[in-house]
């Protein structure tokens, strides 16, 4: 008989912890029953379709009650308590801090449940800092995760950092990113050098910096940006890209893995990760990477010695950079990362893991 898993997000929308849900309960191993659960309830057409797809994979999807993340962490008993007592789960897999205090809540009300002491809890981490807004009530529920030895780290960075603030070390599972056949994306500009930068647009993922190479080579007819992504710091967005002639502005492109390959350059300037997905991606389409090697965990998804690098985020080591792209060969530098991350980020390896740990 299949072992139910449950893996709780904050809603099937486009994002890297939604990824690696996902792939993860793709898995073909025939021995558990995956349930994809969100805390938050959005309508896109991106939405929709990721249900379609999961669902033919054989994963079942159940999506919260409301679209506000507070209400939704409040209400998420209510709604999260049939699912429980009709599935009877053996795994409870949570991704990010949304879904994390949604379960926290759920267990102080319901731990009364005869089937809750059999559960084992699995949680992701997959950022280098937890908690940013709410670090008291953090501080609480990661009492929880570190007495359950619940926790799996995405990166050595992100390992050592959860060392530094709770004490406990925990294992690492690389995100594992499957190869998609890739198709032609419709947009591109004919005889320009297209970079695609696709994230939230929020500090973490170097938006003050993106915004300062947007201004720069704004109107320059020797590259086309398009930028995918939606966040706090849309207006800066916005407002700079509203002045240009050489960019467009996507709030999300459905399936993107499946067109990394079509862009000359993804552009990947964060400031801090977990383990970008983006990075490994579109290495796994042969698309270079632009990015910060200041970033830890980003860093770890690029080969050491790699071409297309900058350090601390530093301008003018950006416009360099760019000024060289014209002459480099993109090709063989696509050959080089994705031999590397074919080897460390495989899919299979990914969900292989984590079902010995569900068993463990």
């Amino acid at each position: 008989m299949q072992k139910v898993v449950f893996h709780i997000i904050t809603r099937f929308d486009l994002g890297g912890a939604e990824i690696v849900a996902s792939n993860i309960c793709k898995s073909k191993s025939g021995e558990f029953e995956y349930h994809l659960i969100s805390v938050v309830r959005t309508d896109s057409e991106y939405n929709h379709r990721f249900i379609k797809e999961m669902e033919a994979d054989g994963v079942q999807c159940h999506q919260a009650l409301c679209k506000n993340n507070k209400l939704g962490i409040i209400l998420f008993p209510i709604f999260f308590v049939w699912l429980f007592i009709k599935y009877q789960p053996a795994v409870i897999h949570t991704h990010t801090e949304v879904p994390d205090l949604s379960l926290y809540v759920f267990r102080k009300l319901f731990s009364f449940l005869s089937g809750w002491k059999k559960v084992k809890l699995v949680r992701t981490i997959h950022n280098t800092r937890l908690w940013s807004d709410w670090s008291k009530i953090g501080d609480k529920v990661e009492v929880l995760f570190k007495q359950s030895h619940a926790n799996i780290a995405i990166s050595k960075s992100v390992q050592q950092s959860y060392f530094e603030q709770y004490g406990v070390t925990p294992p690492i599972i690389y995100n594992g990113v499957a190869e998609v056949p890739q198709i032609k994306f419709k947009e591109l500009e004919d005889g320009k050098i297209n970079i695609l930068f696709a994230g939230r647009f929020e500090e973490q993922k170097g938006i003050s910096t993106l915004v300062k190479i947007l201004d720069h080579y704004k109107n320059d007819d020797r590259f086309f940006f398009h930028i995918v992504g939606s966040g706090s710091m849309q207006d800066q967005i916005e407002k700079i890209t509203a002045g240009m002639t050489n960019q467009r502005l996507y709030k999300s492109i459905y399936n993107l893995p499946a067109y990394y390959g079509s862009f000359d350059y993804v552009l990947i300037p964060s400031n801090f990760e977990g383990l970008p997905l983006t990075s490994v991606e579109a290495s796994m389409a042969k698309t270079p990477v632009l990015v910060n090697i200041s970033c830890a965990g980003l860093n770890e998804t690029i080969p050491e010695d790699w071409a297309l690098m900058v350090h601390e985020n530093n301008l003018k080591e950006w416009y360099q950079l760019f000024e060289k792209l014209p002459q480099l060969d993109r090709k063989n530098l696509g050959e080089e990362a994705y031999e590397f991350v074919s080897e460390k980020f495989a899919i299979e390896k990914m969900q292989q893991e984590y079902e010995k740990f569900y068993i463990s």
